[in-house]
């Protein structure tokens, strides 16, 4: 498992070869604050040009389900699916 700081970046391929693989998302902030983890998918440009890849708590798919939100699991605030086979051609990134 690797772990990643704010801010933090890298290529999936640096860390795995697999298509198929889950992202976990956990975050310590004060009590009395309230915090999302999301994910959404950009373009070459770095924009999010189609809003139905903004995954959160309300929108947990993606259209063709490349990328789904499973909830809080294991320790993690949000964990995401993620299936890059799926993901359409103009999704050059994800972030999370």
């Amino acid at each position: 498992m690797k772990q990643f700081v704010r801010g933090q970046k890298s290529k999936l391929a640096a860390l795995t070869p697999a298509t198929t693989l889950e992202v976990g998302g956990q975050l310590d902030f004060p009590a009395r604050e309230t915090v999302q983890i999301s994910c959404f998918g950009v373009d070459g440009s770095n924009r999010l040009s189609d809003e139905r890849y903004f995954v959160l708590h309300d929108r947990q798919r993606s259209p063709e389900g490349a990328v789904e939100a499973m909830g809080g699991q294991g320790g993690d605030d949000q964990r995401f699916k993620v299936d890059l086979a799926r993901l359409p051609q103009h999704v050059r990134k994800l972030v999370f």
